[in-house]
């Protein structure tokens, strides 16, 4: 079987890095992790090969926030990815804020624990 692919967007490349740790520790050779921190990046990265999740940072600094990504990804990038929102705001209210809007999921962006379980359920049911 075919690894599947995670794209992780956020701004602070350092985080990005740690959850890459994370998750080729805990799925091996299952998934491969990219890393993007803006439009043009995931742009990038779409555009050469498509991912199975994306995992997006909820603040994105000056880009806005992930949700404004999201949307502006959706109009301009055909992928058939599925969508998790990170944030270490209270995921409650942003899950809240943004239902209906595409998202399967909101993790607290610390819970490395959590983040795994879920993308685990996520990519392979």
């Amino acid at each position: 079987m075919a690894a599947k692919r995670i794209l992780i967007i956020d701004d602070a490349i350092f985080q990005s890095e740690i959850l890459k740790e994370v998750f080729d520790n805990f799925f091996g050779d299952k998934v491969e992790v990219e890393i993007a921190k803006d439009f043009l990046s995931t742009q990038e990265i779409l555009s050469k090969n498509d991912c199975d999740l994306i995992l997006v940072d909820y603040l994105l600094g000056s880009i806005g926030t992930g949700a404004e990504l999201k949307d502006k990804v959706k109009e301009k990038i055909q992928t058939k990815a599925s969508w998790m929102m990170m944030s270490a705001l209270d995921v409650n209210a942003l899950a809240e804020q943004h239902q209906g809007k595409g998202f399967i999921k909101f993790i607290h962006k610390s819970d490395y624990s959590e983040m795994s379980k879920e993308i685990s359920k996520a990519l392979f049911g």
